[in-house]
């Protein structure tokens, strides 16, 4: 029969089938970064032009400046992350910098909504 597995060697088993658990869900959840990234810029460029819209036309008002100036910005980081979820083997190279990437993109997300329901 079978060795008996100590109680570390159970631990240590356990511990690495969690590992891999979180990988293979973490590594899955990346396939929806460029739609994320698509969503963001689609709807971001829409927001950035009535702002643009509302800040520069012929009594339009000023305090939308920041608000155009942010949504760039916001639009600007969405584009960047678009691109760069084209190139697979480099977002599972980094893994850890996109993961935080992603939470970012879904603060955009967030504050795109946000903004869109005003």
């Amino acid at each position: 029969m079978g060795k008996k597995l100590t109680k570390a060697e159970r631990a240590r088993l356990e511990a690495n089938e969690i590992y891999f658990v979180t990988l293979a869900n973490s590594r899955a959840s990346f396939a929806y970064l460029p739609v994320m990234a698509f969503v963001n810029a689609l709807f971001l460029s829409f927001l950035t032009v009535t702002a643009g819209a509302t800040a520069f036309l012929p009594g339009g008002h000023r305090a939308f400046v920041v608000l155009f100036c942010v949504n760039l910005v916001a639009l600007g980081f969405s584009v960047l992350v678009l691109l760069s979820s084209f190139f697979r083997a480099l977002i599972y190279r980094f893994q850890v910098f996109f993961s935080r990437v992603m939470a970012v993109s879904a603060a955009v997300m967030v504050y795109m909504l946000c903004l869109g329901g005003r």
